[in-house]
């Protein structure tokens, strides 16, 4: 069997989209000759392809350096991709050279390699996208829209490939599996073993786009007024494995009244359809919940906690301050309000798996838990409100004014005098900070063309607020008039023609109870952050300890990113595992590290610190009144800010 990559490993390299130029082969689609594509077998160790690689460079040097015509010009792109186990490489070479490779031991099967200009569609604003065509007798590469000239595609973030229709899924992880698990009757010879592959550019491909993982940024003074020791006390082994219980009865719930009701959104302040309006199909969803604590906040974030733990360090779909937990620990109110467009592209019946790609007994590793049916656009806002409390108001009251200053959010025009009047009486009794996140391509544009801020800082509430909803205009403008990439329309095999057939009836992994235990993990992996950062500028703790520190945080956040990888593999021993780690970071860690963080924390505390300025005016006093020289003054503030700093410093001996 010679299975395809080239949607996934190649399609960088091997399909070239022509907005700006013709392709001098052909403007229909026509191939040209670009030298042969090499895949090497699967199961393979690194060394084994280093080898190989090594071998080709020397046989093609040593076979050109008889032959004065240079045919060949050796590898050009070598492509490893270890998630899918797929090695390659693609060059011009010689008969000679090619004939070798062809025979070598490492190789499975090589190709010719062609290039194909595939022309996307372009609309206007407003512009209704082409229906497809009825002529199913011809395999036309079907069009993908693009965001207009003047937008351009703002994809700059970094990523690991193409997602493709028909591709497996691994939903725990948020990663694709591999490509063509599904497949439609008109590409059927994909699963054929001796079959000619088909254009790269006939599947609707999308970029899977990462983000790059920015550490909690929660800062020292975040945590003035928070106490230490409750805060950073683990919960034991035994309280977690009761709560993901009752989270997963509950969770089965929603998913069975979601199934009876699919219309039925829960809690929901507004739902609007656009399925009418041609400017924006798809469905326009805004809301705006409450989080009582931070394991809610998680949940209402929607992230993948097993993709956020694996991209820990390197990338993830949320990072940065939107992992800040200390703020759930004041008297504070939190609220999330999301501006959700969905605007889904064609996806066509007449599919089947392709029973071909499939190995009895590797069902989950190769072909995931879900696959891509097709893909969407438009884009998700999310803004993190918080109101804090600046006086003793009662926290109902203070819920229902926050609530009624939040129902601006849905609401098209200007603020009405009701919600201006609840806004005033926030402004007497809180503060309120607002934090704005983006999920999908759009988010991209706003940061880095519209300057759309991560943080508006704490002010009056219709001043913050008014940015927040001008913000969420714009973004809804966007969203409805462009196609930016947003993410993967997921279903299900069970669903999937020929899934039935397979000799041994694989089981689909249910991973509930995993992503459960990651968002118990992801919070506990948080406060190792952030304990790891405040102790880092601990006053009592000399360089060795806080190396000895560091180090011992990183073995934590990798213990943490084995467990996920290991969780998608096994799912029987994910809860064990998960539960020997939370003994594992409470112990090897944050208790340990307990005390020193309270005794840094304590020297910031507001009242230490007053208690400190206090000495410092005393010394300074005291320095001047007994001060001779007049320009002794200099001198004496100097000696104020010492006693300063070593009042401070003695706070945490």
């Amino acid at each position: 069997m010679k299975p395809v990559y080239w949607s996934l490993a190649f399609g960088p390299t091997l399909l070239r989209i022509a907005g700006a130029a013709e392709s001098e082969s052909s403007n229909n689609g026509a191939a040209g000759s670009l030298g042969h594509i090499v895949v090497l077998k699967t199961g393979l160790e690194t060394r084994h392809i280093d080898e190989h690689i090594d071998w080709v460079n020397k046989l093609h040097k040593r076979v050109n350096s008889r032959d004065d015509s240079n045919q060949g010009q050796g590898i050009e792109h070598t492509y490893r991709a270890d998630a899918i186990g797929f090695h390659g490489y693609a060059g011009r070479f010689s008969d000679e050279v090619l004939k070798q490779i062809i025979e070598h031991r490492h190789v499975d099967f090589v190709e010719e390699n062609q290039e194909y200009a595939v022309e996307p569609e372009r609309r206007e604003e407003g512009q209704e996208a082409d229906k497809p065509s009825d002529d199913s007798g011809k395999e036309q590469p079907e069009k993908v829209d693009s965001p207009p000239a003047r937008v351009g595609n703002q994809n700059k973030n970094k990523g690991i490939g193409l997602l493709t229709r028909g591709q497996g899924y691994n939903t725990f992880l948020e990663k694709g599996k591999i490509v063509d698990a599904v497949i439609w009757s008109k590409n059927k010879k994909r699963a054929m073993t001796d079959g000619a592959s088909v254009a790269a550019g006939n599947e609707t491909t999308q970029t899977e786009a990462i983000f790059d993982f920015i550490p909690p940024t929660t800062e020292i003074e975040d945590f003035n007024g928070v106490d230490a020791t409750q805060y950073f006390e683990v919960p034991k082994p035994n309280d977690i494995k009761d709560r993901v219980a009752a989270n997963l009865k509950e969770l089965k719930e929603q998913r069975k009244k979601e199934k009876e009701e699919k219309d039925r959104l829960l809690e929901t302040n507004e739902i609007q359809t656009r399925a009418e309006d041609p400017k924006c199909p798809g469905i326009l969803r805004k809301e705006y919940k409450f989080t009582e604590d931070y394991d809610s906040y998680l949940k209402l974030l929607g992230i993948s906690g097993g993709a956020t733990i694996s991209g820990w360090g390197q990338s993830a779909s949320v990072s940065g301050n939107y992992l800040n937990q200390a703020k759930f620990a004041k008297n504070s109110l939190t609220y999330v309000a999301f501006l959700d467009v969905a605007r889904q592209m064609t996806t066509p019946g007449g599919f089947e798996l392709n029973k071909a790609r499939y190995k009895p007994g590797q069902f989950s590793q190769e072909f995931g838990n879900r696959w891509i049916h097709g893909f969407k656009t438009g884009g998700k806002m999310i803004a993190r409100v918080t109101f804090t409390s600046k006086d003793n108001t009662k926290t109902s009251d203070l819920k229902a004014h926050a609530e009624a200053s939040l129902s601006f959010w849905g609401v098209s025009g200007d603020l009405t005098a009701d919600v201006k009047k609840s806004m005033e009486e926030v402004n007497r009794h809180t503060n309120v900070d607002v934090s704005l996140f983006y999920q999908g391509e759009l988010g991209i544009f706003m940061g880095e063309k519209e300057g759309s801020p991560k943080d508006i800082p704490s002010g009056s509430a219709e001043a913050v607020l008014g940015q927040v909803k001008a913000w969420a205009d714009k973004f809804e403008s966007y969203a409805c008039k462009h196609d930016y990439a947003y993410g993967p329309l997921l279903d299900e095999y069970e669903t999937v023609p020929g899934f039935s057939e397979l000799e041994d009836s694989p089981e689909i992994p249910d991973y509930d109870t995993a992503h459960l235990y990651a968002l118990e993990i992801l919070a506990i992996m948080v406060k190792v952050e952030e304990q790891k950062k405040i102790l880092s500028s601990a006053p009592h703790l000399d360089d060795k300890a806080k190396r000895t520190m560091s180090f011992t945080a990183i073995k934590m956040i990798k213990a943490c990113k084995t467990w996920a990888k290991l969780a998608e593999q096994d799912l029987e021993k994910a809860e064990a595992q998960a539960l020997d780690l939370v003994e594992r970071l409470s112990t090897q860690f944050v208790e340990k590290y307990q005390d020193d963080v309270a005794k840094t924390l304590g020297r910031n505390s507001p009242e230490n610190l007053a208690r400190c300025r206090k000495v410092q005016q005393d010394r300074v006093k005291e320095c001047v009144k007994f001060s001779k020289e007049p320009n002794r003054i200099k001198e004496c503030g100097e000696e104020g800010y010492q006693a300063y700093e070593q009042c401070k410093n003695g706070a945490a001996k």
